[in-house]
């Protein structure tokens, strides 16, 4: 008796916690707590932005003046060690270094902006950026 009364309350509390938890739309984004990762440059001034929220939605942007479009979804738990994986490896790194071309990576806090930008191609880009930034792209759903 006391093991059914146990997993009951387990199993509401789960119903309580999945109902408690936020969905964004590009009309309500929110202006912090996010990793963004992409590239721009070039003759015609690209931008291409994709962004991760703590609760593991996933958006992009095309142009910098262009709508966030929500693209899929991870695991809360997975974005949330994307966001401690940033913290511990990369709040430090102070690179901006950005050319014709340019890759970069953001993390948006409550209090501040990181971010660390590299040229396409530079070899002096830290490792730990451009190893992250593929760590970031293999999320992306695949193109249909």
């Amino acid at each position: 008796m006391k093991t059914l009364l146990v997993a009951s309350l387990f199993a509401a509390s789960l119903l309580f916690l999945q109902c408690n938890r936020t969905t964004y739309t590009a009309a309500d984004f929110p202006k912090k707590n996010y990793l963004s990762f992409g590239n721009g440059g070039g003759y015609a001034g690209a931008y291409t932005a994709h962004y991760v929220l703590e609760n593991g939605q996933l958006f992009t942007q095309n142009g910098i003046a262009g709508e966030k479009t929500a693209i899929g979804k991870i695991p809360a738990r997975k974005a949330k060690k994307l966001f401690k994986q940033y913290q511990d490896s990369l709040l430090a790194v102070q690179y901006n270094e950005p050319g014709n071309m340019y890759y970069f990576l953001e993390w948006a806090t409550a209090d501040t902006t990181y971010k660390v930008q590299w040229a396409k191609g530079q070899a002096k880009a830290p490792a730990v950026a451009t190893n992250f930034y593929q760590q970031l792209g293999d999320i992306l759903p695949e193109k249909e």
